[in-house]
C-alpha cells in the first residue's frame, strides 16, 4: 500500500494531518505540506503501532514558501517483534524566507529487542532569520515503571498497555473529535 497526500496552505490558512497506522498494513505513507502564504500553518501529527514483521516507509515534509510560516510535525511509534520503520520527516525553509518557526520531534518505544527504526529528521534551512528543531528519542519500557505498576498489583502485560497507551496520548489528546479518540485509547473503553 502506498498513500500520499498533499496539500498547498495560503495566507492565514492552516492544515493539520494525522497520519495513523495501528498495526493494519504495511506499505508507504507520505504527507506533503507547502506552505505557500505569509501566516500559514501546519500541523502533520504521526500515530504507529507495528509488530510481527511489518515494515512500513513515512515522510512527513514540510515546505515553507512565503514569510511567517508556522510548522509543527509530531510523530510516536511503538514497534514489537521484527517490525522495522523507516521514518523520514523534513522541514525546508528556502533563503528568501524569514520568520518562520518549524519544529518536528519523533519518539519511538521499542518493545523488543528486533524492533528497529531508521529515523532520519532532518532541517533545511537557507538563512538564520528562523526559529526550527528536530528531535529523536528511541526508548525502551522503563523496568521501574513496571516495577511500580507490577508492585500495585498490575499485572506485567498490562503494565506494558498502560506504559503504551500513555506514551500515544501526546499525539491522542490532540484528535478533537471524541469518538475517534476513544478509538484510538483502547484501554479507555468499558
Amino acid at each position: 500500500m502506498c498513500l500520499k497526500r498533499s496539500a498547498v496552505v495560503g495566507r492565514n490558512a492552516s492544515i493539520s494531518w494525522y497520519d495513523i497506522n495501528l498495526n493494519d498494513s504495511t506499505g508507504i505513507s507520505e504527507i506533503f505540506t507547502e506552505l505557500s502564504g505569509e501566516n500559514a500553518h501546519s500541523a502533520t501529527f504521526g500515530l504507529f503501532t507495528a509488530d510481527q514483521e511489518k515494515k512500513m516507509t513515512i515522510k512527513h515534509t514540510t515546505e515553507h514558501r512565503a514569510p511567517r510560516t508556522v510548522s509543527e510535525m509530531r510523530s510516536r511509534l511503538i514497534l514489537h517483534d521484527r517490525a522495522f520503520v523507516d521514518y523520514h520527516g523534513k522541514i525546508l525553509i528556502p533563503h528568501r524566507y524569514t520568520d518562520c518557526r518549524g519544529s518536528e520531534s519523533t519518539d519511538v518505544l521499542l518493545l523488543s529487542a528486533d524492533a528497529r527504526i531508521n529515523a532520519l529528521p532532518e532541517l533545511d534551512v537557507g538563512n538564520s532569520q528562523v526559529n526550527c528543531s528536530h528531535a529523536v528519542t528511541i526508548s525502551r519500557p522503563d523496568k521501574e515503571k513496571i516495577f511500580y505498576l507490577n508492585s500495585r498489583g498490575v499485572g506485567p502485560e498490562a503494565a506494558e498497555e498502560i506504559l503504551t497507551v500513555a506514551f500515544l496520548a501526546p499525539i491522542v489528546d490532540t484528535v478533537k473529535n471524541g469518538t475517534i479518540r476513544r478509538m484510538l485509547k483502547p484501554s479507555a473503553n468499558p
